[in-house]
């Protein structure tokens, strides 16, 4: 089986995205005004779920790299940069996927090991994708017998 056909066969993305857990002062029983910033922050988020369940992948990275501008560094940055490798990835850019996934340095990192490891078959890496999934089997990942069963078509 060659590298893009295991790429084909095993990238099964989330359907859709929830903004609600990223969404800024988004209490609705608060009483302090939320700010102008965290207005736009929300807005941008609710279209990009939106763009994301219309497979839109385009716009949804448009609208992820306005939010990214935003707050480059700060406390949501991980997860812009998991749904920017996840959007690159389904739009055909593994190697920008790549990059993406690199800068996830807190949460989705499980799923950023496994999108990580089938970026590098997309791009034909297989030695790279080998050590990546062994890692996967390794730890115990949710995706463990996915990353066994793809190990031995390599």
């Amino acid at each position: 089986m060659t590298a893009q056909a295991l790429f084909d066969a095993n990238f099964n993305p989330q359907k859709s995205i929830s903004a609600a857990s990223i969404l800024r002062d988004a209490d609705t029983t608060a009483t302090a005004p939320q700010t102008e910033e965290n207005k736009r922050w929300n807005t941008l988020w609710k279209e990009v779920e939106t763009k994301y369940f219309e497979q839109n992948f385009t716009e949804a990275l448009a609208l992820l790299q306005q939010i990214q501008v935003l707050d480059p560094t700060g406390e949501y940055a991980s997860e812009t940069f998991y749904y920017a490798g996840l959007l690159h990835l389904q739009s055909g850019d593994a190697e920008q996927a790549l990059n993406d996934f690199k800068k996830v340095v807190v949460g989705h990192t499980e799923d950023r090991d496994w999108y990580s490891a089938l970026a590098l078959l997309a791009l034909d890496r297989k030695a790279e994708a080998k050590l990546s999934l062994e890692k996967i089997v390794e730890s115990k990942y949710p995706r463990q017998k996915e990353a066994a069963k793809i190990l031995q078509h390599l």
